[in-house]
């Protein structure tokens, strides 16, 4: 259990992954307080809820920047969450996806 800011400031005990609602600065927090092999995890988890709450231009450029950072089977992960923004976007697949 862990307690997180919902809607407007209230603080509230969760359990899971419940709705949380992101700021436009929760990246940059991530980015420069996350541990190193963390990293890449709590961005993907920061991109996946603007993806859950339909912000798929935003989501889309982070898996981006994942994707181009990253090697192996995550960087496969990021290819496919990107073809899935495209896809709500209405964009062709491979938009994006540059190898």
């Amino acid at each position: 259990m862990w307690t997180c800011e919902i809607n407007g400031g209230a603080r509230r005990e969760l359990r899971g992954t419940g709705a949380v609602t992101c700021r436009d600065d929760d990246l940059e927090r991530l980015r420069s307080t996350s541990a190193r092999p963390f990293k890449s995890k709590a961005i993907f988890l920061y991109a996946d809820t603007l993806y859950v709450q339909s912000q798929y231009a935003r989501a889309k450029v982070i898996y981006q920047k994942l994707h181009s950072e990253l090697n192996g089977y995550p960087r496969e992960i990021a290819a496919k969450k990107i073809a899935a923004c495209n896809k709500e976007l209405n964009l062709p697949q491979a938009d994006g996806i540059n190898d």
